[in-house]
């Protein structure tokens, strides 16, 4: 899966070829690809080349879809919209510099999804136009399909937390099998990290100890509250709560406008909440038995 730079017919190429094996592609549509001529005695042949968008624009809408979409860079978040979908399982040519020069004669067979937000105010609506290997032939299957691209955003998240928050690419290790259990590690924490702030968006007052533990949590409050310890008739620090300070610590200001703190924010709260855990845990020392 990838946006539209991943428009490219030697992707699309290789992931026909490999269609046996379970290989598919979806992409965002950057190109107009020119459709391949029917064969004769097939259909009637056009007279002019028939694109792609304009063939799916010819046709009539199979239904709607409601979509969550997520807040952009710079943007806030625009919520639910409604998008009217078409889908056609088109043949696209081989580009024709392609066949001049590189000799290439293999055209593909794609499935072309649109969703686009009919009445939007102008310059705002949303237009997705997907390119897949994959065959779609119902409203069903183009939804599931609008459904998978939707969670591009997080895979982008998961592996920026990866790149920027961990340093996956700075490791020194030069072999695969010493590199392999660091992977885990890291994977783990942005993991944990993109987990958590889903879950404080949607359960923001199930308690914080569902994704902290009781001396982190310990420790959170007492640096929040100046060394204050918490109320005894107060209720317990919730998921929201916690990630808002963990936030804080990272550098989000909490301002009524600015939204819920991002990803890279949260990771480098959390490595200040391990210091500040730490030298609670040696303030505050367990009694031993035995």
């Amino acid at each position: 899966m990838g946006d539209r730079e991943a428009d490219i017919y030697e992707l699309l190429v290789q992931a026909q070829q490999h269609r046996e094996q379970g290989v598919a592609l979806l992409v965002r549509s950057q190109y107009n690809r020119t459709l391949a001529k029917p064969k004769p005695g097939q259909e009637e042949q056009e007279e002019e080349e028939a694109q792609m968008w304009s063939r799916l624009a010819q046709s009539e809408p199979a239904g709607s879809h409601t979509l969550q979409l997520p807040r952009s860079q710079g943007q806030k978040a625009r919520g639910e919209v409604t998008l009217s979908v078409r889908f056609e399982r088109v043949t696209i040519a081989v580009p024709k510099h392609k066949a001049k020069y590189l000799k290439m004669d293999t055209v593909v067979e794609a499935s072309i999804v649109e969703l686009r937000e009919e009445n939007a105010p102008k310059g705002k609506g949303i237009c997705w136009r997907l390119l897949t290997t994959l065959e779609v032939d119902s409203l069903e299957g183009a939804i599931q399909l609008a459904g998978w691209y939707a969670k591009r955003w997080q895979i982008e998240e998961f592996h920026r937390i990866l790149k920027t928050g961990c340093r996956v690419e700075e490791r020194q290790m030069r072999q695969l099998e010493r590199l392999k259990p660091m992977m885990v590690l890291d994977m783990l924490v942005a993991s944990r990290i993109m987990g958590m702030s889903a879950a404080a968006r949607q359960r923001p007052e199930s308690p914080a100890t569902d994704w902290l533990d009781e001396d982190e949590v310990n420790a959170l409050e007492a640096y929040v509250n100046h060394g204050k310890k918490r109320a005894k008739n107060a209720p317990p620090m919730t998921l929201g709560e916690a990630v808002r300070n963990i936030g804080r610590l990272g550098g989000h200001l909490g301002r009524k406008g600015d939204g819920h703190p991002g990803a890279q924010t949260l990771w480098i709260g959390l490595n200040k909440l391990d210091l500040i855990t730490e030298v609670w845990r040696r303030l505050n020392p367990q009694p031993t038995y035995g």
